[in-house]
C-alpha cells in the first residue's frame, strides 16, 4: 500500500480479517509506505471467538514492512476456547520492520506482536498491548532490535521478549504485569 491509501478490514468474529502468504512455495510480503494506513480490526474484540482470531496473520516466512509515515493497526479477539487471537503474527522466519516515522499499533488477548524471526523498530513507533494476562506485548523469536525509536509494550510475562534484545537511543516503556518487563 502506498500514497494516502486507507484500507480497513473488519473481522466478524470467526476469521482473521487479513491473512497473508497462505500458499506454500511462494515469497510473500506486505509493505506499507508513504502515508498509507491499514486497519485489521474486529467488530467486537472482547466478544469471545471459539478459536484463535488474530488481526493480521502472515505465513510461510512472509515479511511485514512499514516505512515513511505508514500506519498499521491490528486487533486480536478474545476466545471461549483454548487460543486467543494475536494482533499481528508472522510465523516461520517471518520478520516485521517498522522504519522511519511509521507506526504499528496492536492489541490482543494473546501476543500483540509476534515474529517467528526478527522485529526491527528503527526510527518508528511500536505500541503493543496484550490483554490476555499471560502473553507478551512483543515477542521476537529472533532479534528484537530497537534503535532511535519509541516503543510501548505491555504483557503478562514478559512485556517484551526477544531471542536477542538490542535497544539503543530509544524510549521504551515496557510493562510485565506478572513478571519481567523485558526478557
Amino acid at each position: 500500500l502506498a500514497g494516502s491509501a486507507k484500507v480497513t478490514y473488519t473481522g466478524c468474529g470467526k476469521y482473521t480479517p487479513l491473512k497473508l502468504g497462505q500458499k506454500s512455495g511462494m515469497t510473500h510480503s506486505l509493505t506499507l509506505k508513504d502515508s498509507a494506513k491499514l486497519y485489521c480490526v474486529q467488530d467486537d474484540a472482547s466478544a469471545p471467538a471459539p478459536s484463535s482470531v488474530s488481526g493480521l496473520e502472515a505465513f510461510n516466512d512472509a515479511t511485514i514492512t512499514l516505512q515513511d509515515n505508514a500506519y498499521l493497526e491490528a486487533e486480536g479477539r478474545a476466545t471461549s476456547g483454548s487460543y486467543a487471537g494475536y494482533g499481528v503474527f508472522t510465523g516461520g522466519n517471518g520478520s516485521i520492520s517498522v522504519l522511519d516515522n511509521a507506526t504499528l499499533k496492536a492489541t490482543a488477548y494473546d501476543i500483540a506482536v509476534f515474529a517467528g524471526n526478527n522485529i526491527t523498530v528503527n526510527g518508528g513507533k511500536l505500541i503493543a498491548k496484550s490483554k490476555g494476562g499471560a502473553s507478551n506485548g512483543v515477542n521476537a523469536a529472533g532479534t528484537l532490535d530497537i534503535n532511535n525509536a519509541y516503543v510501548e509494550a505491555e504483557g503478562g510475562y514478559p512485556g517484551m521478549y526477544g531471542g536477542t534484545v538490542i535497544i539503543a537511543n530509544s524510549t521504551v516503556k515496557a510493562v510485565g504485569t506478572n513478571d519481567a518487563a523485558i526478557w
